[in-house]
């Protein structure tokens, strides 16, 4: 959290498409396949914020919702630091550290949105 700050980290649940991009680790366009590996180790992705990007701060969380035809959350991280505005994408980021325990079992038993 910030610090000074008491606030409750807060719950962010961003969707992925089959056609998402991903930057794992500074990397872009990287599959679905190599994306779960990455949370799975537990290592940093920088995302873009469309929306959020004035509420989310630094130790929030962040749930990867898989859109249909998956419709299931399959990862979970938390955030690093406060948004910036990312220079080569001109669009405000995050950078996440995933939990490498919680996505490991989501990717084995995926949460369903409507659960959520």
């Amino acid at each position: 959290m910030q610090s000074g700050s008491s606030r409750a980290a807060e719950h962010f649940v961003y969707p992925i498409s089959d056609t998402s991009k991903y930057a794992i680790a500074g990397d872009e366009e990287i599959d679905a396949r190599a994306f779960f590996a990455s949370t799975e180790r537990g290592e940093t992705a920088i995302w873009r914020l469309a929306t959020n990007y004035r509420r989310i701060q630094e130790q929030d969380y962040v749930w990867a919702y898989f859109t249909m035809p998956h419709g299931e959350i399959k990862s979970v991280g938390r955030v690093m630091g406060l948004p910036f505005p990312h220079e080569s994408w001109d669009e405000w980021a995050i950078e996440i550290r995933w939990d490498p325990e919680l996505s490991t079992e989501l990717v084995r038993s995926p949460i369903p949105y409507a659960a959520f």
